[in-house]
């Protein structure tokens, strides 16, 4: 689920394969479907707005779709193909390009040249499932996935992204990354815990907290408005966590 920019929620179905975008209907305090978008032939894994608004989905079918809004609708502008299985994420980086990750464990990214995407890099240095992805404060890239470590990307002097380092401290696959409005990272894991990463001044990278509460693997992650993280688990518990760790 994502909310755009004009205040609508896009969510996606994961068994009839669609997208739908719900309005908000102020009047009667809800929202109704306003279009429902087919495209894709598995379910819809992930979904990230670009900058200009366009909307980006990823599938099990393997493909990745661009669409535009035209006439108040969204129409297929491209479907971008090169992974060979599921996409699991999708990002923007602040450049606008797109980069994605699949089950066939690799990272591509995507650069826009007159309309249309192209692939400019694959990162390969996965060996399992690539679930989730996060750009970095300093522009790096994390990525994460059934391995339990989290890797960091960053650009040579080519401006091509290499292996950094890889962070461990997960004991099970690493199901979501997201930066935080501080500078921070943070990953949640099928082990149970949230670990909060500090970069310091020369991008060295630290753990800052580790969150305990949940009682199965942590799926969802999110951080509120006002700073505080929020995550829900297969334990069907939502937890909304103060600083420094309290639970609140």
């Amino acid at each position: 689920i994502i909310k755009l920019k004009d205040n609508r929620i896009v969510t996606s179905s994961a068994k009839d394969n669609t997208i739908k975008v719900w309005k908000d209907e102020e009047d009667i305090k809800s929202f109704s479907c306003e279009q429902t978008l087919n495209g894709h032939t598995q379910p819809v894994v992930v979904l990230v707005e670009l900058f200009d608004l366009r909307l980006v989905s990823g599938s099990l079918d393997s493909t990745i779709i661009v669409w535009e809004e035209e006439d108040n609708a969204f129409q297929i502008k491209q479907i971008l193909k090169k992974h060979t299985s599921g996409i699991y994420g999708l990002i923007c980086l602040f450049d606008s390009r797109i980069v994605s990750s699949s089950a066939d464990t690799s990272i591509i990214i995507w650069k826009e040249t007159a309309g249309t995407f192209y692939p400019t890099e694959t990162l390969t240095r996965h060996t399992d499932r690539i679930r989730t992805l996060c750009q970095l404060k300093d522009n790096r890239i994390a990525s994460g996935g059934d391995e339990n470590i989290i890797f960091i990307w960053k650009q040579n002097s080519d401006e091509l992204y290499q292996l950094e380092r890889r962070l461990r401290g997960h004991e099970g696959a690493i199901n979501v990354l997201i930066r935080l409005k501080d500078g921070r990272f943070a990953s949640a894991s099928k082990d149970r815990t949230v670990i909060i990463w500090e970069i310091d001044s020369e991008g060295k990278i630290d753990k800052s907290e580790i969150l305990v509460g949940h009682d199965d693997g942590v799926y969802a992650l999110a951080q509120l408005e006002d700073g505080r993280i929020c995550t829900g688990g297969n334990d069907c518990k939502i937890i909304v966590w103060g600083n420094r760790s309290k639970l609140l």
